[in-house]
């Protein structure tokens, strides 16, 4: 699937007229090889946007796309505004009455020996921890733990906020933007059966602007901060700081997610860049998402480093 440059770029509105041409330019450059080029049965959407939420690149913006796990950044946000009061509050019944039963629709699907390691490492877990482990498998001290348990985390999230029709409907509240976003089934059931996880590049890129800004999307602040700090990814030695959330699934489609925020010195970037790739074997989907996220990764590559270029134009 290819795109003509001249209308799927729109230009950054900014008040200096240079900034924004060299922006256009650097952005136009940096990735019109990949997205003109694209393998075949592959579609790409791209989004990305400044601090205001102005669009500084789009293609297929507003195409629903398979979002695997870069959904549970908007997901993470409902579940701590839900438990704002009791984050850290550990003993749950209402978790352990999720991972302790197996036919609860979050865990049903797992083999038993994995429900009994859901319910060992996640039964006393607090808001907080899960929502550490559902969105990078590490929880707030560092330990690891499967990527089952990891979904798992997501799911029992889904289930306190009502299933994934209700939080759809907690995301689609948020904001009108997040209208994009799609939970039909739990994290690892399959996708056939009641309709995949979707969400649109801007809704992704939406979310980051809107979540970590300065609205802070109408949640309390230390909210807002304990959001960030589960989002943030680390910050480089030239003083970029970076928060994201990836997606990956190797049935078909085949799908490779990045999106995320940087920010450095006042100016900011929200990003998303979705792609699909029709699954060729059942044998070939692990090395087809090889392949498309070498692709997605060398795409944010290419784009940090031009808006990093044009960002510090004099």
């Amino acid at each position: 699937m290819r795109m003509t440059l001249a209308t799927a770029l729109v230009l950054l509105a900014l008040a200096s007229p240079g900034v924004a041409e060299d922006m256009n330019s650097k952005l136009q450059d940096a990735l019109s090889p990949s997205l003109e080029g694209l393998p075949t049965d592959t579609t790409v959407g791209v989004v990305l946007l400044d601090g205001r939420g102005d669009v500084l690149f789009s293609q297929n913006a507003e195409l629903e796309l398979s979002a695997a796990s870069s959904i549970k950044s908007s997901l993470l946000l409902e579940f701590f505004a839900k438990h704002a009061s009791e984050l850290r509050a550990t003993g749950r019944r209402d978790v352990r009455a999720i991972v302790e039963d197996p036919r609860h629709p979050a865990i049903v699907h797992f083999d038993q020996a994995t429900q009994q390691e859901i319910a060992g490492q996640l039964g006393d877990a607090s808001v907080l921890r899960l929502g550490y482990i559902l969105i990078d498998s590490n929880d707030e001290t560092g330990a690891e733990y499967s990527n089952k348990v990891y979904n798992a985390a997501a799911n029992v999230a889904i289930a306190l906020l009502g299933g994934p029709a209700g939080s759809t409907r907690a995301i689609h509240e948020r904001d009108a933007s997040f209208a994009g976003a799609n939970l039909r089934r739990y994290m690892l059931a399959d996708r056939n059966v009641t309709g995949d996880n979707t969400a649109t590049p801007m809704m992704l890129a939406r979310f980051f602007q809107i979540a970590l800004g300065e609205g802070h999307a109408g949640v309390d602040p230390a909210v807002a901060q304990a959001v960030a700090d589960v989002l943030h990814r680390g910050d480089e030695p030239s003083g970029l700081k970076h928060f994201s959330k990836t997606g990956a699934l190797y049935t078909d489609p085949v799908t490779s997610v990045r999106s995320g925020r940087y920010e450095r010195g006042g100016r900011v970037m929200n990003y998303a860049i979705m792609a699909t790739q029709k699954l060729g074997s059942p044998t070939s989907g692990a090395e087809q998402y090889k392949k498309l996220s070498e692709m997605t990764r060398g795409m944010l590559e290419d784009t940090k480093r031009a808006w990093s270029a044009a960002s510090e134009a004099p």
